[in-house]
Formats: structure tokens, sequence, C-alpha cells
């Protein structure tokens, strides 16, 4: 399993609270408490530095600052390939100032998700707490089913 996998099993097992029986909610509760360790390690993995927080901060404040405003004066924004993005009046000195300034942060950011994301798709082994196919409730659904697929012992 991919610790990509792993971070979405960690997800779904969260998401079965409504699922009745006491072996079933122990399996789920027990796996939760021992992945939650590994979790946060590979999520801390992603932490922008203090120096990237810092720009993006500024970032955004000049952004904000620069935008076309509404007629109630709100930044207006567009969507860009999914992103809510700022609509830009006039020119970008002082936001590419900014991007020079911490060039080196920026690059180092770029660097993190970029080993972040080959990080995702390495392996991880670990000892899961399976639970019997008996155990599981019958009113669960097959969505739910094949979120707990990795955790079943049959």
């Amino acid at each position: 399993m991919t610790k990509k996998e792993f971070l979405i099993l960690f997800e779904n097992l969260n998401t079965l609270s409504s699922l009745r029986g006491a072996n079933f909610a122990y399996c789920i509760a027990k796996n939760i408490k021992k992945m939650e360790p590994e979790v946060e390690a590979i999520v801390s993995a992603i932490t922008p530095s203090e120096r990237y927080k810092e720009y993006d901060k500024e970032r955004i404040k000049l952004l904000k600052e620069k935008a076309k405003k509404d007629e109630e004066g709100n930044p207006v924004t567009k969507k860009e390939n999914g992103i809510e993005c700022f609509v830009l009046e006039g020119d970008r000195k002082e936001l590419d100032d900014l991007i020079e300034k911490y060039n080196d942060a920026i690059e180092e950011r770029k660097k993190q998700v970029e080993e972040y994301l080959k990080m995702l798709e390495s392996n991880i082994e670990f000892d899961f707490h399976k639970i019997k196919v008996e155990e599981i409730p019958t009113d669960i659904s097959v969505e739910e089913m094949l979120k707990i697929k990795d955790i079943i012992d049959d």
C-alpha cells in the first residue's frame, strides 16, 4: 500500500462512525488510533516553513490590495483551473519584488512539494488490526465496504 492509499484509508475509516457493532467499532477505532502517528508524520512533511508562511501571508495581503474591487469594495476573483484567483489591476512590480525577496523560500517549498508527492507514492508497511467478515455490520453499503477492504480478514 502506498502512503497516499494509507492516508485515504485513514480518511475513510473516520467516515464510518454511523455503523454499529462493538467488534466492528473496536476494529475501526483501534486502526485509527494506531494510524494517527504515521498520518501525522506524513502530513508534517508538507508543512511549509515559517519563511514560506511569511511570504504567503504578505502575498495574499498584497494581492488583496492590488485586486480589482467590486462595487462593495471586495476583491474580485475568478476560477482558473479550479482555483479561486484574484483579478489584478495595474502592474505586478510589487508582487515581482515580493517573489524575488522570498525566492529562496519559494524554491524550497517547490522542492518540498515535489518530494512530498514522491513520498506519497512510496510504499508503507503497516500491521492493521483486521476485522472478520462476520463482524462487519449487516447494514454496510457497498461504498462503505470498499472503504474498509484493506482491513478485512477474509
